[in-house]
């Protein structure tokens, strides 16, 4: 809803802002849902018209989560700078920051996610999941949660043996870094 979107929003022009006073080198945006998109390739700058400019490309409007997809991208785009760098010696710090609402995640399928975590690690990209809860008058109330909550949801599994169990949502979340923005 537009209470998500706000908050998206406002975490995303929050790192934004802090990449680019801290000059922390080059950085860049993509989006993701049905598919990846670069929306703003690796850079040393973030101005107020790529700000506006990224307020208006993110709708949040897409049906599906393919984070694997995603993944590559982001994978593709850190490793093509590496390359265009004139000192082949320099070792790159790799942060990958995710805002999301951190559902659907497995909707390649598990083992493609999985593995796509995985190839990210072993390239040395650190990622860090920011999941914005999608806020509801009852978690504006003291002490109240957002009514539907990520931390409600649950996965069904199955242990090696075939038998049926019911496990919490976050203990398959494929991600260790993450945190929960309510």
């Amino acid at each position: 809803g537009d209470v998500y979107k706000r908050q998206a929003h406002k975490s995303l022009a929050v790192i934004c802002q802090a990449l680019s006073t801290l000059d922390v080198g080059k950085f860049g945006i993509l989006g993701f849902g049905n598919q990846a998109t670069m929306i703003q390739p690796l850079q040393s700058n973030f101005t107020a018209e790529d700000g506006a400019h990224l307020l208006k490309t993110f709708t949040f409007d897409q049906t599906a989560t393919r984070v694997a997809s995603m993944l590559g991208m982001a994978r593709k785009a850190f490793a093509n700078c590496a390359t265009n760098t004139a000192s082949k010696s320099i070792i790159f710090e790799r942060l990958l920051i995710i805002i999301s609402d951190g559902r659907g995640i497995f909707n390649e399928g598990k083992d493609i996610v999985v593995e796509a975590v995985r190839s990210a690690r072993l390239e040395n990209i650190f990622i860090i999941f920011l999941i914005v809860e999608n806020m509801s008058n009852e978690g504006d109330k003291p002490g109240g949660k957002p009514q539907d909550s990520i931390l409600d949801i649950r996965l069904a599994s199955f242990s090696n043996e075939g038998v049926p169990t019911v496990v919490p949502y976050m203990e398959e979340f494929p991600f260790s870094h993450y945190v929960i923005l309510r």
